[in-house]
């Protein structure tokens, strides 16, 4: 179940915590440089969703 309320401070630290911890940033980037150029990839290769990789590269763009 979702609802449509705003995520609350609590969820979206906990979510940066786990995609930090599932994804690092770090090692996102080193597989980018080695080609792993595209969502899909790069989520078979850390083994999360293709939707969860996808925002992950989102926000680490945004970051930047």
């Amino acid at each position: 179940y979702r609802s449509d309320k705003l995520p609350t401070k609590a969820e979206y630290e906990a979510n940066n915590f786990a995609a930090e911890l599932l994804m690092p940033k770090v090692l996102v980037a080193k597989m980018q440089r080695e080609g792993y150029s595209t969502a899909r990839a790069l989520s078979d290769l850390f083994e999360v969703s293709e939707k969860a990789m996808e925002v992950r590269l989102r926000y680490l763009s945004w970051s930047r």
